[in-house]
């Protein structure tokens, strides 16, 4: 491929990206292929050049991002000068490969009338070149991927925008919240206790027959693995120790009901409180 080509092709181009109305009619077909047949020789010159990280980390966007805007050049003759230089540019190709997707998300717009709408063909041949320009963008550094999906999401929302306007721009209307009551929450809430905890337990509940209690080699590796399951939930995020002490306060609980339950379950027997006058708190406070 000639230098020239490419650089004549790539100029050519402006005049669609300045002026997209001009192929946004079905009768237009001369102009559309014109431009595809310039877009088709700039885009197989970048899959003919493809960038290397090297290459990108040369020529960092984000570095340059405050001081350099980027520009077309304005002459052929310069563009035949430094056509190297600019398919080796990662900010040139992202520049006109952007101004591509825009052009192709204008011509797709919705809200035209029959007679502006692309026809099959055309809408067949805009669907195989936005292919192509995603994806040169993903493969071009730095962050091709990164870029791409940046780019997609404010297409995404720009097309939004369109359809909101289309529409007659209707107030927005945001949904009620369902409210959920606290019984339901905690019926579809997992248990996060650990399956292997519990079964630790149970292997040391009280109740059981003598032949039914484990042997004393088997305590001592339920005590090691106890042990280990303990400081894996300890070390476990988020809050590992307080979720350890709550599960321990848990299973401190159930050991109590399996006694009580064992003992025939007798009645509890409340301890009377014993009551205080105020004066004597006060006399204690104050001789603390």
């Amino acid at each position: 491929m000639q230098d020239s080509s490419y650089g004549g092709r790539s100029q050519n181009l402006k005049e669609h990206f300045s002026n997209p109305a001009s192929l946004a009619t079905a009768a237009t077909t001369t102009k559309w292929h014109k431009f595809t047949s310039n877009l088709m020789v700039v885009l197989d010159a970048f899959e003919a050049q493809p960038l290397s990280d090297e290459e990108g980390d040369a020529n960092n966007i984000e570095d340059e991002a405050a001081t350099f805007n980027i520009k077309y050049l304005t002459s052929s003759k310069l563009m035949g000068l430094e056509v190297w230089s600019a398919l080796k540019d990662p900010s040139f190709r992202r520049h006109i490969l952007v101004q591509c997707l825009i052009l192709f998300d204008y011509l797709k717009a919705p809200g035209k009338n029959d007679k502006d709408l692309p026809s099959e063909t055309m809408k067949e041949e805009i669907r195989s070149c936005e292919e192509r320009v995603k994806k040169l963008l993903e493969t071009t550094p730095p962050k091709g991927k990164d870029f791409l999906h940046s780019i997609e999401h404010i297409l995404e929302r720009e097309r939004n925008w369109v359809w909101w306007k289309r529409d007659g721009c209707p107030p927005f209307e945001k949904q009620p919240i369902e409210k959920k009551s606290v019984q339901d929450g905690a019926r579809k809430r997992p248990c996060a206790i650990s399956p292997r905890k519990f079964s630790l337990k149970l292997l040391q509940a009280p109740g059981k027959n003598d032949k039914d209690l484990p042997s004393e080699t088997m305590k001592e590796e339920i005590r090691s693995c106890e042990e280990r399951v303990k400081k894996l939930l300890e070390t476990t995020p988020p809050k590992g120790k307080d979720f350890l002490h709550s599960i321990e306060h848990i299973l401190e609980r159930e050991r109590n009901w399996v006694w009580w339950k064992r003992d025939g379950c007798p009645p509890f027997e409340k301890q009377p409180i014993e009551k205080k006058s105020v004066q004597d708190g006060a006399r204690k406070r104050y001789a603390s």
